[in-house]
């Protein structure tokens, strides 16, 4: 019996990054949609769905294009290191440099 091969191969980086930032747009559209039904921040708009989307797609955007020459001199080495908790302490990075930002910028006032 002969070994088998595995032919598949994963899509390109500039197709899955166009599908991250369609998956992406269409999540945070549904927030923003959610946050809108349920009548959460009626005086806070801040997250109407056209900026909410292109800045979705903006990011996702961004992100693959600094993914795309990591992954082409790097392959798979970018992958090995990572790990749940070190995913997790990025994310919540990205909670603290925004609320800085908000507080800093947007409500900070000389009285």
């Amino acid at each position: 019996m002969g070994t088998l091969h595995n032919t598949h191969r994963s899509p390109s980086v500039p197709i899955r990054g166009s599908l991250a930032a369609l998956f992406a747009v269409l999540a945070t559209v549904a927030i923003s949609l959610g946050v809108d039904a349920l009548d959460i921040t009626p005086a806070f708009r801040a997250v109407p769905v056209p900026p909410v989307a292109f800045l979705s797609a903006l990011g996702a955007g961004g992100a693959t294009i600094v993914y795309w020459p990591l992954d082409r001199f790097l392959g798979d080495g970018i992958e090995q290191t990572t790990t749940a908790l070190a995913v997790v302490a990025l994310v919540a990075s990205h909670v603290v440099v925004a609320a800085v930002s908000v507080r800093t910028v947007v409500n900070w006032r000389a009285e």
